[in-house]
């Protein structure tokens, strides 16, 4: 029977992640999980806006947690 039991980081986890998360999802902001996610898939600030429609001002506000 396969054990069904797992930590909460790796809920977070990917493949490449198997070693380590890049965030604690106890002690990180919003802001620090976006800029992590962010800078882990090679995105720059300015496509991650535009992927998602925004204007990039919003996305330093949203990795700074100013909004």
């Amino acid at each position: 029977m396969i054990d069904q039991a797992r930590t909460k980081d790796e809920d977070f986890m990917t493949e490449t992640d198997s070693e380590q998360t890049w965030y604690d999802p106890d002690a990180t902001t919003f802001g620090d999980r976006l800029a992590g996610a962010r800078e882990a898939s090679g995105m720059t600030q300015t496509q991650l806006a535009r992927r998602l429609g925004v204007k990039e001002k919003t996305i330093e506000k949203w990795e700074n947690d100013l909004s």
